[in-house]
């Protein structure tokens, strides 16, 4: 039985980032692609990127118009770049160099504010006010990008609430995502359900949402699910199809007490096997993402917050495969902070998906020591299985060949016998010749 790898986190946060340096709540939370850097926004206009194995602060960013509201990391020829969207519609690109020096930052508006962003490869999508467009990144221009052109994308029909018709609700995109490193892009809106786009901005899917409102959505890492926490009963789970994004539908919920009427947050975790989502109670918790079961695991806003605003979770290889899990809530003062919590991985033979904050399988309770012991009876019972299978198999090999050994010596036998039996040949006859 192979060996698995299940992180063990650790009791209390390894880093509270924020204590004097937040004024306002935090706005949004992204580790780099490689996990070596989260980058921590806040309403009151600062965007901090930080080193993350040592938590020190390595660039401090200021917003001049609007708190920062969505970022999205990307990598281009060797450099990494943030784009970081606000509430005024400025998308800003900062370069990031090999020192604070070296950084360069361009600002564009885009109009409106910017609620998603979404890189890949050399495009970027933006959710901006009511539209969704894209931009494709073409060249460098003394380390400026170059945008050649925007592309906007086919949007939901607006439609009309409790039968006022001069003011019919329009679209808001709350977040974009890439399906599957290909060109289709999938939006997920607020109040107007999800869309499936192809390259050149067709709607190809329109679902629209079980429930009245979207809060938080997030796509598996494989790409074949998309979950969203509504605004009712839970994460409403639909099944996406790359192939033939038409077949794409609701799929099932799973009901959790996430709370009512307030958005919440949701991303996928250890390779897509759980979910971390946020509450309205200022906790987070981990659940399966193959059929909502809890896994017991919940942490709670060092200030008890009301609401979790933002989550995110990274995994880096090293010595040892390191997993962080960060969330911001929604707080105003100088109580604004992040958590960040820590999980190392363990090996164990137990098929377990998720172990609770402890430090030694001892301390983790009656019901994972019992996995754990069934485990290896699992384990001992299918080895004597396989070795009963083994022996009556060679029984049924041994009867076989006595049968082919019997068939052999009676066929030999009667060949024998029949040519015994047979008749000699008369003897020549002599011809006399007279003479």
């Amino acid at each position: 039985m192979a060996e698995l790898s299940t992180p063990l986190y650790e009791a209390s946060p390894c880093h509270l980032f924020g204590s004097g340096l937040l004024s306002d709540s935090v706005t949004f939370l992204s580790f780099s692609p490689d996990g070596l850097y989260l980058v921590v926004g806040c309403a009151d206009l600062q965007v901090f990127v930080l080193q993350v194995e040592t938590w020190a602060i390595i660039r401090v960013f200021t917003l001049h118009k609007g708190p920062p509201t969505a970022v999205v990391w990307a990598r281009l020829r060797m450099s990494t770049c943030l784009f970081v969207g606000d509430f005024t519609g400025d998308l800003h690109e900062i370069m990031m160099g090999h020192s604070v020096a070296n950084d360069k930052q361009h600002v564009y508006n885009i109009g409106g504010p910017i609620y998603a962003l979404a890189q890949q490869g050399q495009v970027l999508a933006v959710s901006a006010g009511h539209v969704v467009s894209v931009r494709t990144l073409e060249s460098y221009a003394t380390n400026k990008l170059v945008y050649n052109g925007t592309k906007v994308f086919q949007e939901p029909s607006a439609f009309v609430v409790n039968g006022d018709s001069t003011s019919p609700l329009k679209p808001i995109a709350i977040s974009l995502s890439f399906l599957a490193s290909s060109n289709i892009l999938l939006g997920a809106y607020e109040t107007h359900g999800i869309v499936i786009w192809n390259e050149r901005g067709q709607s190809l899917k329109h679902i629209l949402p079980r429930a009245v409102c979207i809060g938080g959505a997030c796509v598996s890492p494989s790409g074949d699910r998309l979950y969203v926490t509504n605004l009712a009963d839970g994460i409403d789970v639909y099944r996406l199809h790359l192939e033939q994004p038409q077949r794409s539908a609701f799929e099932t919920t799973f009901k959790t007490s996430i709370g009512t009427n307030l958005p919440v947050p949701v991303t996928c975790i250890h390779g897509g096997l759980q979910l971390l989502i946020g509450g309205t109670q200022g906790q987070i918790e981990v659940l399966s993402s193959a059929d909502g079961f809890a896994g017991g695991w919940t942490r709670t806003s060092p200030s008890y917050a009301p609401r979790v605003q933002t989550v995110a979770y990274t995994c880096v290889d090293g010595s040892q495969r390191l997993h962080y899990i960060a969330f911001g809530a929604y707080e105003k003062g100088k109580q604004a902070s992040v958590a960040i919590y820590r999980g190392i991985e363990e090996k164990m033979r137990a098929p377990a998906i998720w172990r609770p904050s402890s430090t030694s399988l001892s301390e983790a309770g009656w019901h994972w020591r019992l996995l754990y012991s069934m485990g290896h009876y699992a384990l001992t019972a299918a080895s004597l299985v396989a070795l009963v299978a083994m022996a009556w198999l060679s029984m049924q090999l041994f009867e076989l060949f006595r049968d082919l050994l019997r068939f052999l010596v009676a066929s030999a036998g009667a060949v024998f016998y029949i040519l015994w039996r047979s008749p000699e040949f008369p003897p020549p006859v002599a011809t006399i010749n007279p003479a």
